[in-house]
């Protein structure tokens, strides 16, 4: 889990230095929100890269990644927590359905495996500058 945990370090790292922000601005002024609305935005990104990783099965297949709460396979770590959004509830859920996954970027591959009949969709986020 390289990418994952390496985004968790680093969401921990800006909570710290948000959270000291915060302090450090105790006056209650404008700049103490803003130091907060941050800490409150790099908790919930911690909460979702939490909340994925519960889900995650590693080494699907021996190549790829599967989400146990909507049963999607992915080509790696990246795709995989970047189908983690709020939902309209406002909760952090997967999204599981393979048109939005299509509307929100992700392209799909198609892998048949030996003694199977249909092929199985693989989907992977593209690189973005």
């Amino acid at each position: 889990m390289g990418y994952i945990t390496d985004r968790e370090e680093a969401v921990r790292t800006r909570i710290a230095a948000a959270r000291k922000r915060a302090e450090e601005w105790c006056s209650g002024g404008g700049m103490q929100r803003t130091a907060s609305a941050t800490l409150f935005r790099e908790v919930a990104e911690l909460d979702r890269i939490h909340r994925a990783s519960k889900a995650l099965v590693p080494e699907y297949r021996e190549r790829f990644i599967k989400c146990v709460a909507c049963g999607n396979a992915f080509h790696d770590e990246r795709s995989f927590l970047s189908h983690w959004r709020y939902g309209p509830s406002g909760a952090i859920e997967c999204v599981t359905t393979p048109y939005l996954l299509d509307v929100l970027g992700f392209e799909t591959d198609e892998y048949c495996y030996p003694n199977e009949h249909w092929p199985e969709r693989v989907y992977r986020e593209p690189i973005r500058d």
